[in-house]
């Protein structure tokens, strides 16, 4: 069974198009998540998040999603302010003059194009976990949190580790031709990123949280479908993709890593993997 949620971050701006900081705005915080009707929201940084309603089919992805961001929505619109679905943004000075706003807020990932699979343990290769103490850009990630069975009986992390590298080829090349903003790369969201979930670890759910993406597939239905069937092929096609993957990741790294456009397109056409919207 695959099983589809998220916790994209947003930046919100007032009609003037300048960015506001959601730490004054919204109810919640990242250990204490605000429930609404369809989920949950909180701040980020500067940065709205919300956290979506699993998803077990297509449909259901799109509605989920539609949902909380009405939810979202309620609660900006009476001040004037709306959502703007950037991949990054640079902040005044003045807006980052609290002390919140320094900090990430967030665990290391992981990069599963230097993570092992043993014989009966695992070994997970950190990304560098960047400071906002000495940058004004924020980044807006779109991350994924993917259930799926075969990573129920997953002792070595194998198969989690396939479904992130088969992410890759099927959906994080084709991204860059949606999101080639380069500048939240520098700071998260590279290639092969992601956090292993396991239900022996007290998550709640056995599967991955794919972090290489933006929030870029927010911004319409279109968009919605095209990663939510990314996923769904993904699951059924996992060692075909994986090997792929495998055979194509010098490509897949610098493609994802350097934005490049043009040379996504082309991996894309190659390889058969339609990025266009239906």
């Amino acid at each position: 069974m695959l099983v589809v949620g998220s916790d994209p971050e947003i930046f919100l701006i007032n009609k003037k198009g300048e960015l506001q900081n959601a730490l004054n705005i919204l109810p919640g915080s990242k250990h204490k998540p605000f429930p609404t009707e369809h989920g949950s929201i909180q701040p980020d940084n500067i940065l709205a998040e919300f956290n979506s309603l699993p998803s077990f089919s297509l449909e259901e992805f799109i509605n989920n999603h539609r949902l909380i961001l009405n939810d979202l929505n309620n609660f900006i619109e009476p001040l004037d302010l709306q959502l703007d679905f950037v991949a990054s943004a640079i902040g005044s000075e003045e807006l980052l003059s609290d002390p919140r706003t320094q900090v990430s807020g967030c665990e290391p990932d992981f990069n599963v194009w230097k993570c092992k699979a043993l014989t009966s343990k695992y070994k997970l290769t950190a990304n560098y976990a960047p400071s906002y103490l000495y940058t004004n850009i924020r980044a807006a990630g779109g991350h994924l949190h993917i259930s799926f069975d075969q990573a129920d009986d997953d002792v070595n992390y194998s198969n989690r580790f396939k479904f992130v590298k088969a992410l890759d080829y099927n959906l994080g090349v084709l991204s860059v031709i949606h999101d080639n903003d380069v500048r939240r790369r520098e700071l998260y969201g590279k290639a092969g990123a992601f956090r292993p979930k396991n239900k022996a670890k007290r998550d709640s759910y056995n599967g991955i949280e794919y972090r290489t993406l933006s929030n870029f597939w927010l911004k319409s239905e279109e968009l919605m479908k095209l990663v939510y069937n990314k996923v769904s092929e993904v699951y059924h096609n996992l060692d075909e993709f994986a090997d792929k993957a495998e055979f194509y990741k010098d490509d897949i790294n610098s493609i994802i890593n350097k934005g490049l456009v043009k040379e996504s397109v082309l991996f894309c056409e190659k390889e058969g993997i339609e990025w266009q919207l239906t």
